[in-house]
């Protein structure tokens, strides 16, 4: 492990003494971008903690459609893989690389002796999955009583780049918001007659952002 990684070790409670009083064997990892790291069905082979890159859990409903769950950044941890584990279940989801990853891998013994040794790795463990679950949660809720126009113009607005251009398709939009590619081709559309964007091949141009973030402001 590098200087970077042996440091996200320590902050989230594998310490140098820990790891070499109980045996531990972390170890350093990487995988390319868009490699899926589990997938459902399998059983969980060992903890992540990612050191740098974006990994996006997402799973596919009976209907075909994809929906992100979540994202996880440097230092956070997967929900996913940690009920895995407690629980000996299988992942019912999908976990990919959004882009090069490095992370540190801990066994499947090497995470239940660092529960058991290490009070800081262990809240550093359930504060993740209380965190996590909460996003969770506020998505199921969101999605419950959802507002799709308002969706898409945040979307809109979080994925603007400085030509006030956002590069994706409107199946790549339907996927991160969880609708249908049709269901935001017609709010596209709409925003379109209203002069708020133009629509192009694989993007969309923002002509009005006041009004998408008027839009989205709660």
């Amino acid at each position: 492990m590098n200087t970077d990684q042996k440091k996200i070790c320590e902050e989230v409670g594998l310490t140098k003494s820990v790891i070499e009083s109980h045996s531990m064997s972390p170890a350093a990892i990487r995988f390319r971008a868009q490699s899926v790291l589990f997938k459902p069905g399998d059983s969980c082979q060992a903890f992540l903690i990612l050191c740098s890159g974006s990994i996006r859990v997402e799973m596919t409903a009976k209907s075909g459609r994809e929906l992100n769950l979540y994202r996880m950044q440097p230092s956070e941890s997967c929900i996913l893989t940690t009920s895995a584990l407690l629980n000996s279940e299988h992942y019912y989801a999908q976990g990919v690389a959004e882009s090069d990853i490095t992370a540190i891998a801990l066994s499947v013994d090497d995470f239940y002796k660092a529960i058991q040794f290490s009070n800081t790795f262990t809240r550093y463990v359930l504060s993740g999955y209380a965190s996590r679950i909460s996003s969770v949660i506020r998505l199921v809720d969101r999605m419950a009583a959802r507002d799709v126009m308002f969706d898409v113009c945040q979307y809109l607005v979080s994925n603007v780049n400085q030509e006030m251009h956002v590069m994706a398709t409107q199946t790549q939009m339907a996927n991160e918001i969880g609708t249908a590619r049709e269901v935001v081709g017609r709010k596209l559309h709409a925003l379109e007659l209203e002069g708020v964007i133009s629509l192009k091949r694989g993007e969309v141009v923002i002509q009005d952002m006041t009004y998408l973030r008027d839009a989205i402001r709660v």
